[in-house]
């Protein structure tokens, strides 16, 4: 059996949401609750231009970066700062220091070394002080890693080596080697963030589960891995901040825990909490004043954070559009990058608005799901010229690979070796040359500016990694890839992890060496090309986490510099939390999929017998890395995976091949409460923080095992009463979604948790939403007592459930394998 010993004390300062409490709102009569109206102009006009847009959203210096500084999460020891990540003209700065880490400043190379121990703050600030003498903070988070020791005995079977693969490093077994000091017990040290994590023993080089623990969940690939569960502090034991009121001039919230630091920021800037008196002894209650620089603002952002002696709490931010607290949803549009909801158009597969480029190719060794099928640009134009994304509520597109592919079929090394065209767009030939099968550059206009009109972002797939070995780069430049053949002899193909700069993903796919000066460039003015001629709003990142993030600097550097308009970047990265983290920042992307939430998603909502309480835990966590209100995405299924729908239904087995499924029989749906089960991880979806993200289809409840059975041509027509239903439900969420702020904005209140049942709750300056699930085959009923500041008043429930309310007590009546949300 293994075991865990860790010092609890030491876990003082980790993450996790406030369970609940009561907040009296009993405070001094100096404190007004006036919501105010929205002001005339206070936010960007529809027919306004990009650049005006931008121009009044840039910021409150031509220094600093056209968006907020995200927070800093700090490592355990040292954390390198680079002034580029948040200046556009580092030559401007002057120093960087901070009063809550040690701070040392290279002025030559504009950088600086955080240095932290145990007497740093949970939560501080960096500072950054310009020539005439303007003063911006970054906010800082320092690592919450404990020690934890496992041990393994290995029941007499005398291994001679044993190493850890898992989360905790990322699948590299070298990295973790455990230590034999008694004859079959082999013990490790590890230094580990609170939280559950993934992983196989690798015993004298043969990997498996690890027999002497029980836990275990889907590796999201047909098979199964152990998991290790490293506590956290009890989620009452950490404060919660709570938006309350606002009046012309400030903002009121409540915090659940009145020993508690709170730190407030306007924009890069550090803003004064001032106290106000109340009668509750349990809870603190401040106000902040509403700077006047940002009446001349059409957008900017007030933030707040808050730990005590136990750890870090959540954090909230509040959109301002001239100064006033946005309240009305209609006052966002789509530079709003935490109101996306965002659809993939997989542009072959989607529909085919010009049958004149039809041009399949003619290969008896590929069949029709292997091959071109006639989607096109048009195709997805003709879609949104109809209103069909209209009615989804969706505000922006991310559209496939469209460079040019080969010609020909070709063969996937790996068995069994089947023939693929490149209908997928993963296989460029070309850097700035659309596929004559998708289209044209005037197709590719023409879409972007139909989106636009309907207040639409376009953010287009682009694949950085790799070239296809037809590609003129790879022709004149074959030294300018990573080597294909390592030192020991083995091929570097598909090594995801251990060679996960490196690695080939076919022998025809050469990686790029993005980390020589020539080949970033090429690939940077490739993406500069493509955002600049068609006015796209941003990328969707191909294999992000095969790329060195030296990369993604210099192209983030080039998008804030050559780019008058804001734009959004998110990334693929199969991997840890901490992997996916390690991407995101001010100075690299925005945002990436949340695989390991939806991992746990697809099981809690697609089985029958996984708790919420797996999903509370595991939405927690992916605050604790990324932030209450992230701009991560979100997702509903994943070209590269089983679509759900197969999954659930019992069409597709949990610990099947699913890629094979696929071509050894025709997959339909078996079980119909399967339709229930997308409904429900839909409404999770649009309900909780971050990007709710459709993979077409996923509205319907389209079915499909792997890769490329998961890839079928998109149904408009002929849908099933289920089918019909699914749709229905999927309208309305995304609709409920946009019209409510408090589902984009609000904090997020959890309130009560089973097995089978789950509850929370939105709240945003007054505006509450309640959210319920039953996933169990009977009526269940949820018996919640609510925090003082939530207000049911006139509420209804949007999906017919029955519900009671008497003061600050609800009782709701969800039926079987249902959900509702309670709105004003």
């Amino acid at each position: 059996l293994f075991f865990i010993f860790y010092s609890y004390f030491i876990m003082r300062f980790y993450q996790k949401l406030f369970f609940l409490f009561a907040i009296s709102l009993a405070v001094a009569s100096c404190e007004t609750t006036k919501n105010l109206k929205t002001v005339e102009n206070k936010t960007v006009d529809k027919k306004t231009t990009d650049k005006k847009t931008t121009d009044n959203l840039a910021g409150q210096s031509s220094l600093a970066a056209t968006t907020l500084f995200q927070p800093l999460q700090l490592n355990p020891d040292t954390t390198t700062v680079y002034a580029a990540d948040f200046f556009t003209d580092v030559s401007e700065i002057t120093s960087i220091s901070s009063k809550d880490v040690k701070v040392s400043y290279n002025a030559a190379k504009h950088s600086a070394m955080i240095n932290t121990d145990e007497a740093t703050k949970a939560v501080g600030s960096l500072v950054f002080t310009t020539k005439n003498n303007q003063f911006y903070s970054v906010p800082l988070k320092k690592s919450m890693k404990v020690p934890v020791f496992m041990v393994f005995d290995d029941g007499g079977k005398g291994y001679k080596k044993v190493q850890l693969a898992g989360d905790m490093n990322n699948w590299q077994p070298a990295m973790s080697v455990f230590t034999n000091k008694n004859k079959g017990a082999f013990k490790i040290r590890l230094l580990l963030n609170p939280g559950n994590y993934s992983y196989q023993l690798v015993a004298d080089d043969k990997w498996m589960l690890d027999p002497n623990n029980p836990k275990k969940k889907d590796n999201g690939s047909g098979g199964m891995n152990s998991v290790l569960e490293v506590p956290t502090p009890a989620p009452s034991e950490l404060p919660h901040i709570a938006t309350k009121n606002f009046n012309e001039n400030s903002i009121n919230i409540a915090v659940s825990d009145k020993n508690a630091t709170v730190l407030a920021f306007w924009q890069n800037k550090p803003v004064q909490l001032t106290p106000i008196k109340s009668v509750d002894t349990k809870s603190a209650y401040y106000s902040v004043a509403i700077p006047a620089d940002a009446g001349n603002m059409m957008r900017s952002f007030i933030r707040f954070y808050g730990y005590n002696e136990k750890g870090i709490g959540n954090d909230v931010l509040i959109p301002l559009a001239k100064g006033i607290p946005v309240t009305d949803s209609k006052d966002l549009t789509r530079f709003d990058k935490e109101a996306q909801s965002m659809y993939f158009t997989l542009v072959d597969r989607f529909q085919d608005g010009d049958k004149t480029n039809n041009h399949p190719l003619i290969d008896a060794r590929i069949s029709e799901k292997e091959n071109f099928q006639g989607g096109d640009l048009k195709g997805i134009t003709l879609r949104l010229k109809s209103g069909y994304f209209d009615k989804l509520g969706i505000n922006t597109l991310w559209v496939s690979p469209i460079p040019q592919q080969p010609n020909d079929a070709w063969q996937e090394f790996p068995a069994p070796r089947r023939f693929y065209s490149g209908y997928h767009g993963y296989w460029p030939v070309s850097s700035t040359k659309i596929d004559y099968r998708f289209g044209t550059d005037a197709d590719l206009t023409e879409l972007v500016t139909e989106a636009h009109k309907r207040n639409m972002n376009v953010i287009l797939d682009f694949v950085a990694h790799h070239v296809h070995k037809l590609h003129p780069l790879y022709k004149a430049h074959p030294d300018q890839v990573t080597p294909f053949t390592l030192p020991d002899g083995r091929k570097n193909l598909r090594i995801w992890d251990e060679q996960r700069l490196t690695t080939w993903f076919d022998d025809f796919l050469p990686t790029l060496n993005l980390t020589n000066e020539e080949v970033a460039k090429i690939q940077v003015d490739s993406a500069m090309f493509w955002m600049e001629k068609f006015n796209l709003d941003g990328f969707r990142h191909d294999a992000c986490k095969h790329i060195p993030n030296s990369f993604w600097r210099k192209l983030t550097t080039q998008m804030k510099t050559r780019l008058n308009r804001p734009y959004y970047q998110i990334g693929e990265t199969f991997g840890s939390r901490e992997l996916i983290q390690s991407y995101i920042g001010t100075g690299l992307i925005d945002g990436q999929f949340d695989f390991n939430l939806y991992f746990d998603a697809r099981e809690v909502f697609g089985k029958k017998d996984v708790s919420f309480k797996r999903m509370e835990s595991s939405l927690l966590e992916s605050f604790n890395y990324y932030g209450w209100h992230s701009t991560m995405g979100n997702i509903t299924g994943n070209h590269d995976l089983v679509r759900f729908m197969g999954l659930a239904s019992d069409a597709v087995s949990w610990t099947e091949d699913g890629k094979e499924a696929g071509y050894s029989r025709k997959i339909t749906v078996k079980d119909t409460i399967a339709y229930n089960r997308l409904s429900m991880l839909t409404a999770f979806l649009m309900t909780t923080p971050g990007i709710p993200i459709f993979y077409y289809g996923d509205e319907i409840g389209m079915v499909g095992a792997g890769d490329p059975d998961n890839r079928r041509m998109m149904q408009f027509n002929n849908w099933n009463a289920f089918e019909t239903r699914t749709k229905a439900y999927a309208d309305k969420l995304t609709t409920l979604r946009k019209t409510h702020i408090e589902l984009l904005y609000g904090d997020y209140v959890p309130l009560y948790v089973t097995d089978d049942v789950w509850v929370f709750a939105r709240h945003y300056l007054g505006k509450t939403a309640i959210v319920g699930f039953n996933k169990s085959d009977t009526t269940q009923a949820a018996d919640i007592t609510l925090p003082d500041y939530i207000d049911l008043s006139e509420v209804k429930a949007q999906f017919g459930s029955q519900f009671g309310l008497k003061d600050h007590f609800i009782e709701l009546n969800l039926p079987a394998h249902t959900f509702e949300i309670l709105l004003k």
